[in-house]
């Protein structure tokens, strides 16, 4: 029988598990990063000038750790020519001029989704923890003058089913999440009962105090810490025992807020990611959809604005159905078909031999969400600046292209067949083309339309398509008016 040695956390558990199934409380494994996601991580290329000069723009950029992206295609913004099918400028029976309204683009919020599974625990290059390294990227972020005008709300994952403490030192506190996981046999099956079989014994467990994330005994060795792949260091007490089935799988549970999405409150954020410790396993399939819940909520209490998810991890689901990375990215492609639409992003923080077998898992949750790529974190990079770097990235995507209906003047009511939108750059306005619906959307033409028909019900805003979106957010010092009481230029 061996007298000293290690295994990640994570492993622990889930050996345990298989060995004392008979005896035990049954709990899923953790993951300390596992295959689960992409080394993807740079945005696709920008739209060409909306002059529709021919180049595309520059691909996306790798900094927060993934691939560069493709150079974007030229000509997004296409001015129809006069005739049947529209004029290139507004017309009404003659010229007309129309009320003019600056374009206001609708307010964006984020909502978070961060992994504190014990994996988190795991140390980068620098020595800090992914934990400690993005979720201060994350604080910075919130009280940065970037999202002052941004709204954002923070939920994790795993939470612990009703009752369940924090923490334990006996099985009768942990009620149904036991048992408590502070001792266990050489197997790493949990015992607290005492009894491990003939030729085993049952001893307390610590932790690495190089590395929270690696579990040990026996507890005040120097040597326990220092086996196969181990950190070293001494083998120390659990600070924080947890109960071994905690976690809930209740979608209920995670429709909820640590941090209620809303508009200048990075304090609360830094206070709730402060009060926060990383324990348990990664329960991803309910955490997914409880946050997309959190955000349906607010669009649908804030219909002028717009919402996102971004989704923070280290590693694979290891617990609660769905576990396939197929049905994530189903759970997050119906969000963002949905109407409103909800688009999921995802960042990834992942050593370097788990990031090479994570590229396809990630990217498809990330596609499925409508955002094409994963923004994947390498733990020998600066941890903290390339998570800031991919929040930032997210921003300028999420940045809202749709826009407010300008109220009619007064004593007049608003026609939905006399509206119409330019795009003002470098001195040149060019009118934006109605297409009636996203469908009709294309790269050569870009375009607008409303999120409801005026035929089938009461619009609500403008909608811009992803091209002549693109061409907005990279024309620098540009401006969008809408002008009311002028015949629509249709596609």
């Amino acid at each position: 029988m061996r007298t000293s040695f290690v295994a990640p956390r994570w492993l622990v558990i889930s050996l345990g598990l298989l060995v004392g199934a008979a005896a035990c409380a049954t709990s899923p494994s953790e993951d300390s990063g596992g295959d689960a996601f992409t080394d993807a991580g740079g945005l696709s290329g920008s739209a060409g000038a909306p002059d529709g000069g021919a180049s595309g723009g520059a691909g996306g950029s790798a900094a927060a750790g993934g691939r560069s992206g493709s150079g974007g295609t030229g000509g997004a913004i296409i001015v129809p020519d006069s005739g049947a099918g529209g004029g290139g400028h507004l017309q009404d029976g003659g010229e007309c001029t129309g009320t003019v309204s600056r374009g206001e683009a609708l307010p964006l919020a984020l909502f978070v989704l961060f992994d504190r599974s014990v994996s988190m625990l795991s140390r980068t290059s620098s020595g800090t923890t992914k934990w400690d390294a993005a979720t201060a990227a994350f604080s910075d972020f919130a009280n940065s003058p970037a999202a002052r005008d941004l709204g954002l709300g923070l939920q994790y994952f795993p939470l612990w089913k009703p009752g369940v403490p924090d923490t334990c030192t006996t099985d009768a506190q942990c009620g149904v999440g036991g048992p408590c996981y502070n001792r266990a046999c050489s197997s790493w099956a949990p015992c607290s009962n005492g009894s491990c079989g003939l030729f085993d014994t049952c001893g307390v467990i610590g932790e690495c105090e190089n590395d929270r994330a690696y579990t040990c005994r026996p507890v005040g060795s120097a040597t326990a810490c220092s086996g196969a792949n181990g950190p070293g260091g001494r083998c120390v007490a659990i600070a924080r025992p947890a109960c071994i089935n905690a976690t809930s799988c209740d979608d209920a549970v995670y429709d909820s807020a640590a941090v209620a999405l809303a508009f200048n409150n990075g304090a609360a954020i830094t206070a709730s990611l402060t009060a926060t410790t990383p324990q348990g396993n990664t329960p991803t399939g309910p955490a997914l959809r409880g946050g997309l819940a959190q955000a349906r909520a607010y669009l649908q209490a804030n219909p002028t604005h717009k919402a996102a998810l971004v989704l923070a991890t280290d590693g694979m689901p290891t617990e609660c159905s769905p576990t396939q990375i197929s049905s994530l990215a189903g759970i997050a492609a119906a969000a963002a078909g949905a109407s409103p639409s909800i688009q999921t992003f995802v960042i990834g923080v992942f050593s370097p031999s788990e990031r090479a077998t994570a590229t396809a898992n990630l990217d498809e949750v990330a596609a499925g969400g409508g955002t094409e790529r994963a923004f994947i974190i390498d733990t020998n990079q600066n941890v903290t600046q390339a998570f800031a770097a991919a929040l930032e990235a997210i921003r300028g995507t999420a940045l809202s292209c749709d826009f407010a209906i300008p109220p009619a003047p007064p004593g007049e009511s608003l026609d939905f067949a006399k509206v119409n939108m330019s795009y003002t750059a470098g001195g040149q306005s060019q009118d934006i083309v109605y297409v009636g619906e996203e469908a009709n959307c294309t790269a050569a033409t870009g375009g607008w339309y409303y999120d409801v028909k005026p035929e089938l019900g009461q619009p609500t805003k403008l909608v811009v398509c992803p091209s002549t979106c693109t061409a907005f957010k990279t024309g620098g010092s540009a401006s969008v008016d809408i002008k009311l009481g002028c015949a629509t230029i249709v596609q």
